[in-house]
């Protein structure tokens, strides 16, 4: 299987391409900097992995793409963009369209089995979206925590209530977790598309694409508009 995938979800953006290769599937990945538009980027940076090699838009059987929750804009230019690949009918090809929650992702991308943990991301306006999962012995991944958005008194009981379980996050949260005076010692980590593939094809095979009227990014709060006074 040729699968693309998207995510945005923090301003570490990256794109990701898996490939057939002896033994199984070959990723590739491509990463924008902070000073990067994620708007005019992600194709470019996909067209170039396609190219280098010797693939075309056309020949990809399936698009994913990271759902958040994260960034407002960030998820909906990646979710957008995973549609007009998926509904372009690229030389009639239509990609198997897929949505995973980054959260989810990172956390099954990181566990080892055997461990649990939490993931912390700043939600900014005094929240923090969170998640918790664990994989067993076996090494099934299930979340525990379904991804939800918690104020600070929140989110001071989830990291008391961690039992020693490893606790994710990125540079951003760490800063305002210390501003606050919140220990929460972090593993600096963050979504990646290569997660994103590695969750989320196994899935598509087992449960199937996900119907692009359905295709949304996880807002787990009201975006906020700010009006300015004149």
């Amino acid at each position: 299987m040729i699968a693309a995938a998207f995510e945005t979800s923090t301003r570490d953006a990256s794109v990701a391409l898996s490939i057939p290769s002896s033994g199984g599937q070959k990723i590739l990945t491509g990463t924008l900097d902070e000073g990067r538009a994620h708007a005019s980027d992600l194709l470019p940076i996909l067209a170039s992995l396609l190219d280098e090699n010797g693939l075309r838009a056309a020949d990809l059987d399936a698009v994913l793409v990271g759902i958040g929750p994260g960034s407002y804009t960030g998820l909906r230019v990646s979710v957008a963009t995973a549609l007009g690949l998926s509904l372009g009918e690229v030389e009639s090809k239509t990609p198997d369209l897929l949505g995973v929650p980054s959260c989810e992702a990172l956390l099954a991308d990181t566990l080892l089995p055997g461990e649990a943990g939490l993931w912390l991301q700043d939600a900014r306006s005094g929240g923090f979206y969170i998640a918790a999962a664990s994989k067993d012995t076996e090494g099934l991944f299930a979340l525990t925590t379904q991804p939800a958005v918690v104020d600070l008194t929140g989110v001071q009981k989830f990291v008391a209530d961690s039992n020693g379980g490893r606790l994710l996050g990125d540079a951003a949260t760490a800063a305002t977790l210390q501003k606050l005076g919140i220990e929460a010692k972090l593993e600096l980590l963050i979504p990646t598309a290569a997660a994103i593939l590695r969750l989320g094809l196994p899935r598509l095979e087992a449960c199937g694409p996900t119907p692009p009227g359905e295709l949304a990014p996880l807002y787990l709060r009201p975006f906020a508009v700010k009006v300015r006074k004149r």
